[in-house]
């Protein structure tokens, strides 16, 4: 096993906290558990240098045997993955909401992957215009009637 010391300053060392606490967050949703326990080890190992660099903003519960962040900064951290949530989920949904326009539109005439990219994009531009215009206030779901 080849082991290395790196040498952080305070400010690196928190920033180096918010990114794994960030990671970790993401990985809640993943199904590898052994990258999950990894990940948290890692966390925990990290997060138990806290008093070393006197970081009030991560606890030690000794009835857990577990660093936490705490949650003040917690909130703070969770904002910006907030922010990226609305981002992504009005990006996917307008890609998702053009490709299924293409489609119907494919259907009624043929096009060339080129005229199809193309296409696609101008589809998805309307509907990013509207989601930033209106949110998905004019968005409805129909059902097909069989």
């Amino acid at each position: 096993m080849i082991l290395m010391k790196i040498n952080l300053t305070k400010k690196q060392y928190k920033l180096l906290c918010e990114m794994i606490f960030n990671s970790q967050w993401m990985m809640e949703e993943s199904d590898d558990k052994d990258k999950k326990d990894q990940m948290d080890e890692l966390e925990q190992y990290l997060f138990s240098f806290a008093k070393d660099f006197k970081l009030e903003d991560v606890k030690y519960y000794s009835n857990m045997n577990y660093y936490s962040i705490e949650p003040d900064l917690e909130s703070v951290l969770l904002r910006p993955i907030g922010e990226y949530e609305e981002r992504v989920f009005f990006d996917k949904l307008a890609f998702h909401m053009a490709q299924k326009d293409l489609k119907a539109e494919s259907q009624l005439r043929a096009l060339t992957q080129e005229e199809q990219f193309d296409r696609l994009c101008d589809i998805e531009e309307t509907y990013h215009e509207e989601l930033a215009k209106n949110g998905v206030e004019n968005v409805y779901v129909s059902k097909k009637r069989n």
